[in-house]
């Protein structure tokens, strides 16, 4: 008979450990796991519609070239200024006109209000610099403008300042500013010639020539008043009863007031415009458009071709008609839930540089391990917690229900690896939190990205840059959680041919992260590419000789080549930054994609000193390696039960390295990848 101690280790062993378990027999049931990872990984490539819906509905509806445009600027609006019941005029535009939000997110991170004109007028993100305009003659000319041409010339954006004024010019369309002492909103359309005064916009816009004419509203940068409201309505009916029926009006808001990042305000009314919502090629998402787009939509609408140098791409209306009430109600929840988000960015990074510390800090001084197995898997399961949350309380409901339903859903997710390890089903806790991390977002990057957007981990429309694809926190944790289910289920087996299994694992998460209809991530696929190539020698026992890393590196560039054709086979409509970055580098050389470079370079860089992560990850370094010293037995012993252990190990390093050195995030990389991956194989360590 069996002593009680004999007994109750068995029974600790059979809940937090399926390593004692015989060779063959564990062999047998990893690698069926691994199978049947694999099978779910290609069934969800093949049916891509099937987990959360289907993705937006691009279509759009084309409109028309106009006679005339009037580009009516408002400094500082917001949709949440704007009473739809003391505004008839506006409210019956709106009724007749498309809608969106626009991400204002430029250079600087509160864009000023020139740097929204300068930004609009190049079709790309520039610096404005204030203006000091007069009028002469009946023309208005800026001194500042050869000044913001050459300061923008060293920002690395390509941004060209005054592009849209003389593309109009060029295409023959007359240029008018409404009243010679506007002092800013000309710079819109503004070239070195200068742009027209006119006091009388009835005139102009009953003159046969084409043309656009800027006017400037009252700002709105102490907030909306009673009187502010009534000066933008009387505005937008003085103009909407001198349109024609080929002209067009396009409202827009080009800056935010102080304190946090709110989205602008834009509206579209003309031929062929429904009342429906804005969209646009840059931000893939029906609602929200960039500042950069506000030009290139200038000049598509006057009927001439957007010039190669514009990043912006022109707006367009889809989706089906709906109440004006109901467009005006979804932008303002669309741009409080970018708030939130980057409100909660913040608390949310210190809880993931910290909660791996914290685990190692409980391992190192517990040494009873349920009382650091747990938590392990709960701070494990945390970064894809933050994605479902998202989707599950409402922006206005606190911080305290965000808190609580992250916890309960990584609790519950442990509580989920806790239950297979119990029924001996041959799957670690670890893999099982690991796994639904993976599934969870290559699931989403499957079917439009939907959890990522306003995720705190993911990206807002206020912060701009990324609104579609795989954002680098994203590729961060999907990889780490790659790495430990291969860490417990992978076999260091000689040959290539007998790790078909692993290449595939591997092939499958570059395709998501890399492919433009998914992920899109280039960096991650480059360095996710030499990564994987890394793991699958090493677990084949090809030795690293210079010409296999030669062969790694080759492989990322064949990579991205591949989504890069096939990206430019899209649309031009249609396609990511990889390919209007590959085809404006075939239009103006190699300037463009250098100034990438830099600029994400630089980017980088200021993450070592400007993030949580330039402490964070020295810190987490100091209690791994106190983790490690403290339980040096039994690390070693997890470290020998687990074949791939090596393997994994290098693989970690080489992408965490990469990682951080080609994404713009720097080391944000490698604070997701520690964030999943410590606290689960601090989880593997048995007692």
């Amino acid at each position: 008979m069996p002593s009680v101690s004999e007994v109750s280790k068995s029974r600790r062993l059979a809940l937090f450990n399926i390593a004692d378990m015989t060779h063959s027999t564990a062999h047998g049931r990893l690698s069926t796991t691994l199978r049947c990872l694999v099978a779910g990984l290609v069934l969800a490539l093949l049916r891509p519609t099937l987990a959360s819906g289907a993705p937006e509905d691009p279509t759009r509806t084309l409109a028309r070239p106009v006679e005339h445009l009037v580009v009516l600027v408002v400094p500082d609006l917001r949709w949440d200024d704007v009473d739809l019941a003391r505004a008839g005029h506006l409210r019956r535009w709106l009724d007749g006109a498309a809608i969106g939000s626009v991400s204002l997110h430029g250079i600087r991170e509160m864009p000023t209000y020139t740097d929204g004109l300068a930004t609009a007028s190049a079709g790309a993100r520039a610096l404005g610099i204030g203006p000091q305009c007069r009028g002469v003659d009946g023309l208005v000319r800026c001194a500042g403008q050869s000044a913001t041409l050459k300061r923008n010339a060293h920002e690395h954006y390509g941004a060209v300042p005054g592009t849209v004024g003389a593309t109009l010019s060029q295409a023959g369309v007359q240029r008018f500013v409404v009243g010679e002492a506007n002092p800013v909103a000309f710079l819109l359309t503004a070239s070195d010639s200068g742009v027209a005064a006119t006091s009388d916009l009835g005139a102009v816009l009953g003159d046969p020539r084409r043309s656009v004419v800027v006017l400037e509203g009252p700002s709105f940068r102490d907030g909306a008043s009673p009187g502010r409201t009534a000066a933008l309505d009387d505005e937008v009916g003085v103009v909407q009863r001198a349109l024609g029926p080929h002209d067009a009006l396009l409202l827009v808001s080009l800056s935010y007031r102080s304190g946090p990042a709110h989205l602008g305000v834009i509206a579209l009314s003309g031929p062929g415009v429904p009342a429906t919502r804005l969209r646009s090629a840059s931000t893939d998402r029906t609602g929200v458009v960039e500042t950069a787009d506000v030009g290139a939509s200038i000049v598509d609408r006057m009927g001439t071709s957007v010039p190669s140098a514009m990043e912006g791409s022109p707006v367009f209306a889809t989706g089906a008609a709906a109440p004006t009430i109901e467009r005006v109600r979804d932008a303002r929840a669309l741009d409080a839930a970018a708030v939130e988000r980057d409100r909660m960015l913040g608390p949310a990074s210190f809880v993931l540089a910290l909660a791996p510390v914290a685990v190692c800090v409980l391992g190192a001084l517990v040494r009873r391990r349920p009382w650091f197995f747990v938590p392990a898997l709960v701070a494990g399961a945390f970064p894809v917690s933050t994605y479902i949350v998202a989707h599950l309380v409402d922006t206005d409901a606190g911080q305290l229900r965000y808190w609580s339903t992250c916890a309960a859903i990584s609790g519950l997710l442990a509580l989920g690896g806790l239950a297979a390890t119990r029924v001996r089903c041959g799957i670690h806790a670890s893999v099982v939190v690991a796994a639904t991390t993976a599934f969870v977002l290559s699931g989403d990057l499957l079917t439009g990205s939907r959890l990522q957007y306003n995720a705190v981990f993911g990206y807002s429309a206020t912060a701009g840059g990324r609104f579609v694809g795989a954002g680098n926190y994203t590729t961060g944790f999907l990889v780490a959680s790659v790495l430990v289910v291969l860490l417990v289920c992978a076999r260091t087996v000689p040959g290539l041919r007998r790790q078909i299994p692993v290449i595939v694992v591997w092939c499958i998460a570059i395709g998501v992260v890399g492919a433009p209809r998914w992920g899109a991530d280039v960096g991650g696929v480059l360095a996710l590419v030499p990564t994987a190539a890394l793991c699958c020698c090493l677990l084949a026992g090809v030795r690293l000789r210079p010409r296999v890393v030669l062969g790694a590196i080759a492989a990322a560039v064949v990579a991205v080549g591949v989504f890069a054709a096939v990206d430019l086979a899209r649309p031009p409509s249609a396609r990511t930054h990889l390919g209007r970055l590959v085809s404006g580098t075939g239009a103006h050389g190699t300037s463009k994609l250098l100034d990438m470079i830099t600029r994400k370079a630089n980017m980088a860089l200021h993450s070592v000193v400007g993030s949580v992560w330039g402490w964070a990850l020295p810190l987490l370094a100091l209690v791994v390696w106190w983790f490690v010293r403290s339980r040096r037995t039994e690390v070693a012993a997890s470290w020998a039960a687990h074949d791939a252990s090596r393997a994994i190990a290098l693989s970690t390093v080489s992408f965490v390295v990469l990682g951080s050195l080609l994404n713009d995030s720097g080391l944000a990389v490698a604070g997701a990848v520690a964030g999943v991956s410590v606290p689960l194989i601090v989880a593997l360590v048995r007692p």
